[in-house]
């Protein structure tokens, strides 16, 4: 396998071309006697081999879309190519964190329904800064809109377990505890941000709990705002305090491209 592997890298032109035929051509003789195969299943194995065949890595759809935007909000147009989805892993990683985003992104609009004081904030600093700051500013420009996030999926996160490892050899965790070969390692967010060992007050929703001291003593400190526990100030992308991204070098891919803390 590895030899076959290096003869394709070495002959890249012809496998590239190779791929095209099977695709266009040899792929539905190959299916011909699968009709009873449903379509769906069809594709994901064309997609396979095609991302087997064409061992060039291909744009990312994400990065992309970021940079024709310009600096403007940008959306993701998913076309119905399939090959191009599975022609790295790190595409994969992308369209596996899609879920976990818009999922997020509909609890922090059902929280800004629910608490509708937190928005005239919020809709100013928006306003004041604009996207075109925030864009540069790699996602740091809005503060108090970025802590609303974070506790809003905080409460509400995604996943009750996250970072799932096995171990492929003898492992031992920091605090002493044997992992055999096999065994499974993860995280367990939904009960971690709900814990008051972690989190004062854990059980209640405080939507500026993660804005540096220094900006709430300059804007929320006249207001009716309460900021639990001071100095638990963190971004809502940020990875070595918050599982919802994951952990360490395979962090949400995302983040790596847009530039922000991976």
């Amino acid at each position: 396998m590895l030899s076959l592997a290096t003869d394709l890298q070495d002959n890249a032109i012809i496998v590239f071309f190779l791929g095209v035929f099977l695709m266009v051509f040899g792929f539905r003789y190959i299916c011909a006697g699968w009709v009873s195969k449903p379509k769906a299943l069809i594709l994901t194995i064309n997609a396979r081999i095609a991302a087997w065949l064409f061992l060039v890595k291909g744009p990312s759809l994400i990065e992309d879309a970021y940079k024709k935007a310009n600096g403007k909000p940008f959306l993701v147009d998913v076309p119905e190519n399939r090959y191009h989805f599975v022609s790295t892993w790190d595409h994969i990683q992308e369209i596996n964190a899609v879920h976990i985003t818009s999922t997020t992104a509909c609890f922090v609009l059902h929280d800004f329904c629910l608490r509708l004081e937190y928005i005239p904030l919020i809709r100013q600093e928006v306003e004041s800064v604009g996207w075109e700051s925030f864009d540069t500013s790699k996602g740091q420009g809005f503060p108090l809109l970025d802590s609303f996030m974070k506790e809003s999926s905080r409460l509400n996160p995604v996943e009750a377990m996250s970072t799932r490892r096995v171990a492929l050899k003898p492992f031992e965790l920091s605090g002493g505890h044997q992992v055999p070969v096999g065994e499974w390692v993860c995280t367990a967010p939904g009960a971690m941000h709900h814990d008051s060992a972690y989190y004062a007050k854990s059980s209640e929703f405080h939507g500026f709990r993660f804005v540096e001291p220094s900006l709430y003593r300059n804007i929320l400190e006249a207001t009716n705002f309460e900021m639990p526990e001071l100095g638990k100030s963190s971004e809502f992308v940020s990875v070595p305090d918050w599982q919802l991204w994951g952990t360490g070098r395979i962090a949400w891919a995302l983040f790596r491209i847009l530039g922000a803390e991976a």
